[in-house]
């Protein structure tokens, strides 16, 4: 009856570590999916533009000069603000949880910002014709290593 009171405190205990990386791992998830949803729309709202200008058709552009952003930008603009809050607060709390004083991830101002991805890949293509079929996979070696389960 002990046994197993203690071993449900230390799974508890154990679980209760992985909370922080599951919040951290939600907020990822969460942002991405705002982001592909704000790509998306912005997608088809070029694509109603032209078509718009194929058919000949007079639409309403912006009328945006270099100084201003767009809906889209602007929101990205928020949306990457918010999560760098987010990762300001999770590296302080890790420094205080952790003792250290010292900053490791400080940004020159000067630094540009880094490409977004657009997920389009140009070498795809490329390599069509050297894929090959897995029927044609074989086992060349097999190691063994343990037999107990693998955990993180």
């Amino acid at each position: 009856k002990n046994s197993l009171f203690f071993n449900a405190i230390r799974l508890k205990f154990h679980l209760s570590t992985f909370e922080p990386q599951l919040d951290e791992l939600k907020s990822k998830y969460d942002g991405a999916v705002r982001e592909k949803m704000v790509y998306k729309l912005e997608k088809e709202k070029l694509q109603n533009e032209l078509n718009a200008l194929k058919l000949g058709t007079s639409t309403t552009l912006q009328n945006s000069t270099e100084g201003e952003l767009g809906p889209t930008q602007t929101k990205l603009r928020e949306l990457r603000h918010k999560e760098e809050k987010k990762k300001i607060a999770i590296t302080t709390e890790q420094q205080r949880l952790t003792g250290s004083t010292e900053s490791t991830n400080e940004t020159n101002p000067r630094d540009s910002e880094f490409p977004i991805d657009t997920g389009n890949n140009p070498y795809l293509n490329r390599f069509a014709e050297d894929a090959f079929h897995r029927s044609t996979l074989t086992l060349a070696k097999e190691i063994e290593a343990h037999e107990g389960p693998i955990s993180w």
